[in-house]
């Protein structure tokens, strides 16, 4: 039996045509995967700065963030307008107290010093919850967080 060299032949050129085409499928099918790791790379390359620039912007003081942010601004101003009322009306109660203690002194014959020293005393017992008509300091969470601290100020003052 003798041996067909043109079958050989082209059997193998099939097999080499099926081999190429195939991996030429193989290799193109890798660029396209890499590209899109590549593009997939970028976006979470652009996605962490972005979050880097929000972190940064939220570190900012608030009012450095809504100049930088229009939609946070608007927040803001309301806020800082809601906080302002509510400190101005505080500031009109210390002010309408303060001027009904003066009056009362006043009509009890009160010096100025005297008023002074009793409202000192007042402030030094709110802080240390010994009032005498329960306006302890403890009563207000936000006072009683800060009473220590503002004892410790005062009696560096020489006022407690």
């Amino acid at each position: 039996m003798e041996f067909d060299w043109v079958k050989k032949i082209n059997a193998d050129s099939e097999y080499h045509s099926q081999w190429l085409e195939n991996n030429s499928r193989k290799q193109v099918a890798e660029w396209a995967q890499n590209d899109k790791d590549r593009n997939t790379a970028s976006e979470i390359i652009a996605l962490k700065n972005k979050v880097k620039e929000y972190e940064d912007l939220l570190s900012r003081p608030m009012k450095e963030i809504a100049q930088a942010s229009g939609g946070f601004k608007k927040t803001y101003e309301t806020l800082v307008e809601a906080q302002d009322e509510v400190l101005a009306n505080w500031i009109v109660s210390q002010k309408a107290f303060r001027e009904t203690a003066k009056v009362l002194a006043a009509q009890l014959d009160k010096t100025p010093e005297e008023f002074t020293e009793i409202h000192q005393s007042s402030i030094n017992a709110v802080l240390t919850n010994q009032t005498q008509h329960e306006n302890n300091g403890n009563e207000s969470p936000l006072l009683e967080r800060h009473a220590a601290a503002i004892l410790a100020i005062r009696k560096k003052q020489g006022k407690a």
